[in-house]
Formats: structure tokens, C-alpha cells, sequence
């Protein structure tokens, strides 16, 4: 459960997101964008932030500098989280 998670702080996270989403969504591999809570070696931050879905995660050396997600917008940490898409 987020600890940040209080309308004013939620309403800044998804202004930036909604900024940024575009953006996002037009590098490679880059399937989905969402406010979420960061997770960083497993385990909750208790910190909102923008949560970029991509189909691989790869190290930032194999990418291209316009390719790799930063790690923040506006004061807004991100995420990065691989998204794997099973047909049902």
C-alpha cells in the first residue's frame, strides 16, 4: 500500500504521467504506462510513480540514448516493469 497515496500527491503523479504518456508509448518496446507503486529489488518504495510497461527489459548499454526510459519526469520517479502477454 502506498504511503504517498493522498489525493494531491496522486493528482500530481498522473499529471506528469498524462504529460509524458505519449512520449512513452512511442519508444520501442514500450507497451503500456500506469501510476503504480515503485518497486525497486522486489520490494515496495511506499512512493507513487509513472510505471512503464515494456515488452524486454534490457540494459541500458544495449539501447539507444532516446530509448531508455529516465528515471524521472518532473520530480516523478519511474518504473520500469516487463509485461509478458499470455493469450487466453
Amino acid at each position: 500500500m502506498a504511503t504517498e497515496d493522498d489525493g494531491g500527491r496522486r493528482a500530481e503523479v498522473r499529471a506528469v504521467k498524462e504529460a509524458v504518456e505519449d512520449e512513452l508509448l512511442a519508444r520501442p518496446g514500450v507497451v503500456g504506462v500506469d501510476i503504480g507503486e515503485k518497486v525497486t529489488k522486489g520490494e515496495d518504495t511506499g512512493e507513487l510513480g509513472i510505471i512503464v510497461y515494456v515488452t524486454e527489459k534490457k540494459p541500458e548499454e544495449e539501447l539507444a540514448a532516446d530509448d531508455v526510459i529516465p528515471v524521472e519526469f518532473r520530480g516523478v520517479k519511474t518504473d520500469v516493469r516487463e509485461l509478458t502477454v499470455e493469450l487466453q
